[in-house]
């Protein structure tokens, strides 16, 4: 082994260095400032407004050397001005050069200074028109524009709050978050029986923009449908379960049949979703000589909050041409095998739970499920019943499950042995952690 020193000139000069030996006499490694890498490299900043710059001194490996002083300069103080601490200032429009500069080495970000952006809507009402139980109407579009300065950034649509007695007749949604970009507004209205007026608000979001939100009003009129001459009953296919993702076991199917009791044959019947998410296929279906009409397939998912039994609701519809429509409902959950044994490999999770005992994540899915993690007692000292995974579904499940805990970083783990969350940094993503707790609600099902 090479013995590396660094010896002070003096005891090198008083001969006192053996000129036998055999180390070598080398420097430490050199801890200059190579590069200087800024927290952004282009931004916007609205005039008045200030932001705050960072600057991390890198040596020519990689690493940070702080402690050095930084010293920072706007290359136009007329547009903008830079404080000791990086924090700039907007002064009037155009565009900078920020340096920050130690030992010789500079980084810079470009700062556009201008005034905020404005959402700029192609239309503000939207009137949509149909007939009661008929097929919904075709799709409207919004354009949204930047009327202001700068760049319009970091758009997204607002719960939409309905008026007039009904809800859920519209769907929305943008093709791009920043402008332009296109807003499809989606009327669902074949399960809407009554006529009359409603009305639906949507909101025009962008935290950059100085007027948001700004907001969209979608009118319907609803007006009386053809006469009912036809009765429509469900034939089968409802009240089902199915993984997210996945078709019901069962086609829905519905039987059409005249005033008096006759089937009616040939007739088109029209499936659609309604709420959940889902699609289908075949949508479109003549009823046979016995006056049933089957759609193709219906897919359900496990989408929005997740609801406290961890199964979503799903809801399809069935119409006909002088026919009250019917509704099918279903529900979708998430499985272990399918939607959950992946994520631990993904956010990898298992370099600290792998298959040696404990909370244990690296095995198949079935095995994981049946013999390492559901429904295994913790060595936790917790009391009470935490499991690895809790069975029996519901909130006492997840509240039991020591998966569930350590996801959310719950504050009881400071108070056993497993006082570490997972990953012990910071939380997995909200969608991923309601992935999981869905998944125990619902009972933790393996399929």
């Amino acid at each position: 082994m090479t013995i590396r020193l660094r010896l002070p000139a003096a005891l090198l000069l008083s001969g006192l260095v053996l000129a036998g030996c055999s180390d070598v006499l080398e420097d430490f490694p050199d801890t200059s400032v190579a590069t200087m890498r800024m927290s952004s490299d282009s931004l916007d900043l609205v005039i008045g407004n200030q932001v705050d710059l960072g600057a991390f001194p890198l040596d020519k490996t990689g690493a940070l050397r702080p402690g050095r002083i930084i010293s920072w300069s706007s290359s136009d103080l007329a547009v903008a001005t830079v404080d000791d601490s990086g924090r700039v200032a907007g002064v009037s429009g155009g565009t900078v050069t920020v340096t920050a500069t130690t030992g010789g080495v500079s980084g810079q970000a470009r700062v556009r200074v201008g005034n905020a952006p404005l959402i700029q809507l192609s239309r503000t009402a939207v009137p949509v028109a149909t007939q009661a139980g008929q097929t919904s109407p075709p799709p409207e579009l919004v354009t949204i524009t930047n009327s202001g300065g700068l760049s319009l950034t970091g758009l997204t649509l607002g719960a939409i709050t309905y008026t007039g007695g009904t809800s859920g007749w519209l769907v929305a949604s943008l093709n791009a978050t920043s402008a332009p970009a296109t807003l499809t507004i989606t009327p669902v209205t074949a399960g809407i029986f009554t006529a009359g007026n409603y009305a639906a608000s949507i909101p025009v979001s962008a935290s950059v923009a100085a007027n948001s939100p700004d907001t969209i009003t979608v009118s319907l009129a609803v007006a009386p449908g053809p006469p009912t001459a036809r009765v429509m009953t469900i034939a089968g296919g409802n009240n089902q379960t199915a993984a997210s993702g996945s078709t019901v076991a069962v086609a829905p199917s519905v039987q059409v049949a005249d005033t008096f009791g006759n089937v009616v044959a040939g007739l088109p019947v029209t499936f659609q979703v309604l709420t959940g998410g889902g699609g289908v296929t075949g949508a479109v279906a003549n009823t046979n000589a016995a006056g049933v009409a089957t759609v193709g397939s219906w897919t359900v998912q496990a989408s929005g909050a997740v609801p406290a039994s961890g199964r979503f609701p799903n809801q399809l519809i069935a119409t006909a041409a002088a026919a009250t429509g019917v509704t099918f409902d279903a529900e979708a959950y998430f499985s272990y095998t399918t939607h959950v044994h992946g994520m631990w490999v993904a956010y990898s999770c298992t370099g600290c739970h792998g298959s040696a005992g404990g909370l244990s994540l690296a095995g198949t899915a079935a095995a994981t499920y049946s013999g390492e993690l559901f429904n295994v007692v913790t060595a936790c000292a917790f009391g009470g019943g935490v499991l690895e995974v809790a069975g029996g579904g519901g909130a006492s499940a997840e509240a039991n499950s020591l998966l569930m805990l350590k996801l959310d970083h719950a504050s009881s783990l400071a108070t056993s042995p497993c006082t570490l969350g997972m990953p012990t940094a910071a939380p997995l993503p909200a969608a991923v952690r309601d992935t999981v707790r869905a998944w125990i609600r619902a009972g933790a099902p393996l399929n």
